[in-house]
């Protein structure tokens, strides 16, 4: 059992999220979701928590609103660009997906985008995160599905913990390293094609 974990059993759930203002060396990231999805921000949030515990260099999340409109997601990448983040994660509709895609290498923004029934690689010129999803659960799945219903009173879902691994494999990038065999809550995350734009692919 992991630090983190260990303060959740003590009942210490008052576990604050770093902020740029907390920190000269917070890395902002950003974070785009349409109101249907909002809760995915628990996740996130959890995600934030257990790498800040762990690491030196402290993330942040910048959130912004983009529901299933060009000019929502439009208006939030140019908020993040303005901002110079560098990094972000977003849940889009099949309608706006080119439009996030064409803004995020416009303004040099890596950008990671869960794949949906609608959504496919082979149907946008992206690069593609493959996760190979467990059999059955694992040490690191019971472990995100503890802290998660522990801070916030309920289950977690497959967004939540999608979104959870996306901001892992942020932070790995962020620090150089390799997204090879990541033993994610979800599955085994390799990255396969290299983009500005990613896919996130469950298998």
């Amino acid at each position: 059992m992991g630090s983190f974990e260990n303060k959740l059993v003590a009942g210490d759930t008052n576990i604050k999220q770093a902020s740029s203002q907390d920190n000269a060396d917070v890395f902002n990231i950003g974070i785009i979701l349409p109101e249907s999805e909002s809760s995915v921000k628990n996740a996130i949030d959890l995600s934030i928590i257990e790498i800040n515990l762990e690491s030196s260099k402290k993330l942040a999340a910048i959130y912004e609103n983009a529901d299933c409109s060009s000019k929502d997601v439009l208006d939030a990448m140019d908020s993040l660009k303005e901002k110079k983040i560098k990094f972000a994660y977003g849940i889009f509709c099949n309608e706006t997906i080119n439009t996030a895609i064409d803004a995020s290498k416009e303004s040099s923004t890596i950008l990671l985008i869960p794949a949906t029934s609608k959504i496919s690689a082979k149907d946008f010129p992206v690069g593609l995160i493959r996760t190979k999803t467990y059999n059955g659960t694992t040490m690191n799945t019971n472990r995100f599905m503890l802290a998660y219903k522990t801070l916030y009173k309920k289950d977690a879902d497959t967004y939540d913990a999608v979104s959870y691994d996306a901001v892992s494999i942020i932070n790995l990038m962020l620090n150089n390293k390799q997204v090879k065999d990541y033993p994610g809550i979800v599955g085994i995350i390799n990255l396969e094609k290299r983009n500005s734009v990613y896919l996130i692919v469950l298998e």
